[in-house]
């Protein structure tokens, strides 16, 4: 029986899927290429498990999921950014107070990718990915719910926790671009999923000020649950492991249920059949390899480097400051008494 991939290096056009990955031979390199005679980097294996290989409408499908998952996930935390002094009535607390429980979200945020994407060795980025998002999604009705004086410190927990769990689909989702996208259709995919991103840690607090212009502040996060519960059933559906290596040396998961329903719980529940043998190390390697990164001499280098490049624009402000109080004044003057105390024509 012929691979999937020396199908396609045979089959005609209308009987292949609608996938700019249709694959042939080049009798020159040997190297498999693009239906626009694109070298695909990194070659695919003629493997059907293979995500390089998968349809490109598969792959658009579940592309779009991790981003609305991204999107949902990345907002939430963020919420009321721009409403928090709505609730220093509720809380009787001071404005300083209240934006101490944004500050919880941004820590959350920071520390989230540290807990959790480790977790990614032992059940897959899928499974992570799902679960965060209902954890999120959790956190969002808790800090509704939060509306009583003495809510205050759950209150805060609630936006801490939001953010450990609301910064994971943006981070993991990257690695679904490199597993099913070749180098050539990287650039878009990466364009499309950091501007989702962007606007989502933007607009998750803006589009929350408008909400609070006309509804009591609570519904700030109310809201969210709609964009957030869709990602949870969105990714449930149509999300699939992407975990594969071509590398033969290296040891393989075995392969995923075919059935929809047995593909869906093996991901998900707990989703530790997506990866292969000796997940423990690499839930080790996952936790251990950030940690390295943050304290290597080259990191530590490209942030004094960052922080002195940004004096430069301290520097900058101090001395446009200087030269306006000693001379704003002095020039007009100047120009007065060489008129004739008129400095204006």
């Amino acid at each position: 029986m012929s691979s999937p991939t020396q199908d396609n290096f045979s089959a005609s056009d209308d009987n292949m899927p609608p996938s700019p990955e249709k694959l042939h031979a080049s009798p020159h390199t040997m190297q498999k290429r693009s239906s626009k005679n694109v070298v695909l980097i990194p070659q695919p294996s003629d493997d059907e498990d293979d995500p390089l290989n998968w349809p490109i409408r598969k792959k658009i499908i579940i592309f779009a999921c991790i981003c609305l998952a991204g999107f949902a996930g990345q907002m939430s935390p963020n919420s009321n950014q721009l409403t928090f002094v709505l609730q220093i009535p509720t809380y009787g607390k001071t404005q300083a107070d209240l934006l101490n429980t944004v500050a919880a979200s941004l820590a959350g945020w920071m520390a989230g990718p540290f807990l959790f994407t480790p977790f990614a060795g032992l059940v897959g980025r899928s499974s992570v990915i799902l679960w965060s998002l209902v954890g999120t999604f959790a956190c969002q009705i808790w800090a509704a719910n939060m509306t009583d004086p003495d809510d205050f410190i759950p209150f805060t927990i609630s936006r801490l926790i939001c953010g450990l769990f609301g910064v994971i689909p943006a981070i993991m989702g990257t690695g679904y671009i490199m597993d099913m996208f070749f180098l050539h259709q990287r650039g878009k995919a990466f364009a499309i999923f950091e501007v989702l991103i962007i606007f989502a840690v933007v607009g998750g607090g803006t589009l929350g000020g408008f909400i609070a212009e006309s509804k009591p502040w609570e519904y700030v996060f109310w809201w969210t649950l709609g964009p957030v519960g869709g990602a949870i059933i969105l990714v449930f559906l149509f999300v699939e492991d992407t975990t594969f290596s071509r590398d033969l040396s290296v040891p393989r998961r075995a392969p995923m249920p075919k059935s929809w329903l047995s593909n869906r719980v093996a991901t998900f529940f707990p989703g530790s059949a997506t990866q292969p043998i000796g997940r423990f190390a690499e839930f080790k390697r996952r936790a251990i390899v950030p940690l390295q990164i943050t304290i290597a001499p080259i990191t530590l280098s490209v942030g004094t480097f960052l922080a002195f490049f940004t004096m430069t624009a301290w520097i900058g402000i101090l001395g446009a400051q200087a030269y306006g109080y000693f001379f704003n004044d002095t020039i007009p003057l100047w120009v007065a008494r060489r008129r004739g105390g008129v400095w204006h024509p």
